[in-house]
């Protein structure tokens, strides 16, 4: 039975390592996108890691919604006394959601069941989505990155591959120009050793987006890979100038 002892250390060898290898990975992403922030001296407000997953079930009640949301949290290592879970009914559209607001952490989870008509079939059909966001305020690189490990394995286990982005949020004070906005998106990809796929602009942002490799994970744009998305904006009210640097792409609001 030697030979199967082997195995199973071998197996167990083996678990450890891509453990440890995407623990390396998230943090290299996490790494990279605090260099490109670095290299635009801002000052940090916030980090965030959203994942979502597309839950391989025909239908879903309300209470395993209920249940889901409840076994991400304690997965996350947050007790019941710490959240409230909400229902949100909107047309063919039905949230479950729980919030809880730690101590520089703000943690929630929703899972969102969507039904619509089967064409050319009489019935209908549902699609059901897993989604974790976790923000950070002052951006604690270890916090972070654990929080980013823990949501991918958790998404993992409920679905298929999980998609993960992670963004960082700074600002400078004041209102600069939109040539300044080019000059520094540019800077930013230029501090990660990214090529430029292309800039737009909007009335009150400009987005670019590119890849660099020292992210190991991408996406596909107009058959170009993408793995990092520095995004700009102007508050008029706080007057502020945001940036908003994510991987692989940003998936919030400017």
């Amino acid at each position: 039975m030697r030979w199967f002892s082997y195995g199973i250390i071998g197996f167990g060898i083996l678990g450890v390592c891509l453990l440890c290898l995407s623990y390396v990975q998230a943090a290299a992403t996490t790494e990279v996108l605090r260099q490109a922030m670095a290299a635009l001296e801002l000052k940090e407000k916030e980090a965030s890691v959203s994942s979502w997953t597309e839950l391989p079930w025909g239908k879903i009640s309300e209470e395993e919604c209920s249940s889901i949301v409840a076994e991400t949290m304690k997965k996350l290592e947050i007790g019941p006394e710490q959240y409230r879970i909400g229902a949100v009914h909107n047309g063919r559209q039905r949230f479950m959601t729980a919030e809880a607001v730690l101590e520089n952490v703000t943690i929630r989870v929703l899972v969102e069941s969507v039904t619509f008509p089967d064409k050319g079939r009489d019935k209908e059909v549902s699609q059901h989505y897993l989604v974790v966001h976790v923000t950070e305020y002052g951006l604690n690189k270890s916090i972070l990155d654990k929080y980013r490990q823990k949501v991918s394995d958790i998404i993992a286990n409920f679905g298929e591959t999980p998609r993960i982005t992670t963004c960082l949020v700074g600002y400078l004070d004041g209102k600069l120009g939109k040539e300044e906005w080019a000059e520094r998106i540019n800077k930013a990809f230029q501090a990660v050793h990214a090529t430029q796929c292309r800039i737009i602009y909007g009335e009150n942002f400009a987005s670019g987006i590119g890849y660099t490799a020292g992210i190991p994970e991408s996406v596909d744009s107009n058959h170009q890979p993408v793995n990092v998305n520095v995004a700009v904006r102007y508050s008029e009210f706080e007057n502020r100038t945001y940036f908003i640097i994510g991987s692989p792409v940003i998936n919030r609001e400017y």
